[in-house]
């Protein structure tokens, strides 16, 4: 039975540089989380490694600079420079879909939601933003299928993302580059 996952990137203003970064760019962590989607719509933790042939994902923004009392903010310049999937092996690009999106993007509205993962307590909306795929002739969708994997075997992809924001005169990047297994764990029980 095919699932339905999430990944949700947590942005965090306030966050801790990485160390040794270019001295005109800064470079910040982007927090991540991987959920499987429940029948009432929250989410369970899920592990990169029991990904499966057919199974769903999509990919959320949540905004946990302010936990205490967020709202939706301005993000002037906010871009999304990456969002790649590659062989880990090689580098090369790789898509793990059955439908490969030809781009990536972030949704133009922030919406104020439960993130099952980032909330501190029951009913604690944050900003929220939905990552897209988008096919060839711009269509948007807000999920994609893993491909088949033959049975017995398995794909690793990784999945780089880069977010870019100008702020206080300098070029801020956050990044998130975990390795994920699809089809290692077909026909297992989960």
């Amino acid at each position: 039975m095919n699932k339905q996952y999430r990944i949700e990137l947590g942005i965090n203003l306030h966050a801790a540089t990485i160390p040794r970064t270019n001295p005109n760019m800064r470079l910040f962590p982007l927090q991540n989380a991987l959920g499987e989607v429940t029948p009432e719509g929250g989410l369970v933790p899920a592990w990169y490694s029991r990904l499966c042939s057919g199974d769903e994902m999509s990919f959320r923004l949540v905004d946990i600079s302010d936990l205490a009392g967020a709202s939706c903010p301005a993000y002037p310049g906010l871009a999304l420079l990456e969002f790649i999937f590659t062989d880990p092996r090689t580098g090369a690009p790789r898509s793990p879909f059955s439908d490969p999106p030809a781009a990536w993007k972030i949704s133009p509205d922030c919406r104020q939601e439960l993130s099952p993962v980032y909330s501190r307590f029951p009913g604690q909306e944050l900003p929220t933003w939905d990552i897209l795929a988008v096919d060839a002739v711009g269509g948007e969708e807000s999920s994609v299928r893993l491909a088949a994997v033959p049975p017995g075997d398995f794909r690793t992809f990784g999945l780089s993302v880069v977010l870019k924001m100008q702020r206080d005169g300098w070029t801020d990047q956050f990044i998130f580059d975990p390795e994920m297994i699809v089809g290692g764990t077909d026909g297992l029980p989960r």
